[in-house]
Parts: structure tokens; C-alpha cells; sequence
């Protein structure tokens, strides 16, 4: 089986269980290591996946309910059994499930796929492949035919700000207790306060929603900004905006300034900014900065 076409089968064997539990009541703990929510979901969907990723030759897997391993392969396998759990704890449907690999030898993502439980839809590309959407159908289990998103973007890019325009954030609420929040409560409120009245702000709680949603070219939607990095799984589907043919810039937060990075590498950064035209990627870096 193609790695791209595993990654893929063990998204859909996390949504599985995450969209059997969705909306149900749910216990959750706070993780030590930062201070985040996690549910028996996160990790029922984790042990699902790790049973279709495991010993895959040149590989070892970096998962987000797991302990760091440092092994001599090549290859990281990147698993997030459901970004979102704060939402999917209180009931919401926004939740997503994220596989990808990140390649030591480049310093790259090279392969994502993140899922959408709710709906069944699954977005994947590759360092050589163009962002595709399939549906999966859980009564039957089949996948529909994969289609090519982003062909129709050069309709819907957006060189000017304006109010009806949708923005998604994810904000780094959460991360105080690691001593990882990039900015400070009153930056935040700053950020807001600056992108309040001419755009849209919306705040689904997924970030690889929001990436995916940034590569599928809905014409509202045209960027986000992901704030709250938990770990390199929450920052995969830039390789999917930028295969869909968007734009990203991303920053390491230095003790008194950011520093640009290559998007693609999931490994090195705090901040990272989409869009689906350059000059909507500078104004949101340019706020971002600001603050």
C-alpha cells in the first residue's frame, strides 16, 4: 500500500471512533505535559490508527497521546487522533483526525491527510501531488472518486480586505501551564481588536479544519491563523494549502522578535499564517507582528 493511501486508511479508522462518540457525554483529563484536554477518544482513535501505521519500514511515530520516541529512521509518521478535543468535549462536530510524515532528510512535511468525522470528508496531498477531496461513506465504508481542489481559486483569491471575508484562529489558550503561549492575553485582545470590523473572525477549534477548509478555495474563507501550536500535527495542512495552490509564512517566536521559517517545516515554528492570495497572507502576518 502507498503511504499516502496508509495515512489515509488510518484517518479513517480514527474518524471511525471519533464520529461514534460524537456529541455523546465524555470524561476528560488535563495532560501534565500542557495543560490541554484530552478524552478516552483521543485515544481510542489513536489506537486505531497506530494499528494501521505500525512497522512501516524507515518509519517511526510521533503520536499526540503517546511519549516522544527517538528512533533512527528517516521518516517521522505524525498522528493526531482528534485536533479539536476542547470542542468535541462540549459537543461540537469540529473535530479532525491528522496523519502525515515529515521527511528528517529535507525538513518537510511530505505527505497529510487530515479527516473530517462529521461529514466524511478527507483532504490529502503530497510533496508531488495537487490537494484532493474524497468523501468517505461510513454506511458503506466506500470512498467516493477523489476530486482536485483549488482549480477554480483563481476566481476566488482575494487581494483586498473586507468585512465578508471569514478568517479562522486558533488562539493559545491552553498551552500557560508548558510556558508555550505565543502571545499574551492582552496581544490576543489586541489581534482581535484590530481584525474586528474588517474581517470575519471564526474560531472553529481545529486547526486542521482550518487548513483544509483554506484548501478547499471556499470564497469567504480566506485565511487563518494558528497561534496554538499543541504539536507539528496541528500545522500539516500547510502542505495541503500550499499543494491547492494558497500561501503560508511561518515564524519562530525568538525572545524579543519572530523569526521567518519554511512552512513546511512543522518542526521549527509557533506561528503559522494561510491564505489563498499573497497579499491576504502579508496582512495577517503584518498583524500578527504588529502586536
Amino acid at each position: 500500500m502507498e503511504m499516502l493511501d496508509r495515512l489515509t486508511t488510518a484517518v479513517i479508522a480514527g474518524m471511525k471512533v471519533v464520529r461514534a462518540n460524537q456529541g455523546r457525554p465524555t470524561t476528560t483529563a488535563v495532560k501534565q505535559t500542557d495543560g490541554t484536554q484530552v478524552t478516552p477518544t483521543d485515544k481510542q482513535s489513536q489506537a486505531a490508527m497506530l494499528e494501521v501505521l505500525q512497522g512501516i519500514p524507515g518509519t517511526y511515530i510521533h503520536a499526540e497521546e503517546s511519549d516522544r520516541h527517538t528512533v533512527d529512521a528517516p521518516v517521522k509518521i505524525l498522528v493526531d487522533p482528534m485536533d479539536g478535543t476542547r470542542a468535541f468535549a462540549i459537543g461540537l462536530a469540529t473535530s479532525t483526525v491528522i496523519a502525515a510524515t515529515y521527511d528528517h532528510n529535507v525538513h518537510k512535511v511530505t505527505r497529510c491527510v487530515i479527516g473530517e468525522p462529521a461529514t466524511g470528508r478527507i483532504w490529502s496531498a503530497s510533496d508531488i501531488t495537487l490537494t484532493q477531496l474524497l468523501w468517505h461513506n461510513f454506511a458503506t465504508g466506500e470512498n467516493s472518486a477523489p476530486i482536485q481542489v483549488g482549480n477554480e481559486w483563481d476566481g476566488k483569491r482575494t487581494s483586498e480586505v473586507n468585512e465578508q471575508l471569514t478568517i479562522l484562529v486558533d488562539v493559545s489558550h491552553g498551552f500557560k501551564r508548558a510556558g508555550r503561549q505565543i502571545l499574551t492575553d492582552a496581544q490576543t485582545a489586541k489581534l482581535f481588536a484590530s481584525l474586528n470590523g474588517e474581517v470575519k473572525i471564526l474560531l472553529p477549534g481545529s486547526n486542521g479544519l482550518h487548513q483544509a477548509l483554506v484548501a478547499n478555495g471556499a470564497r469567504s474563507i480566506a485565511g487563518s491563523l494558528t497561534l496554538a501550536i499543541g504539536g507539528p500535527w496541528d500545522v500539516c495542512g500547510s502542505l495541503l494549502v500550499e499543494q491547492a495552490g494558497g500561501f503560508c509564512r511561518a515564524f519562530k517566536k525568538e525572545l524579543f522578535s519572530f523569526t521567518e521559517c519554511d512552512p513546511l517545516d512543522v518542526l521549527a515554528y509557533d506561528v503559522l499564517v494561510t491564505g489563498n492570495s499573497p497579499q491576504i497572507v502579508d496582512y495577517l502576518c503584518d498583524k500578527v507582528l504588529r502586536v
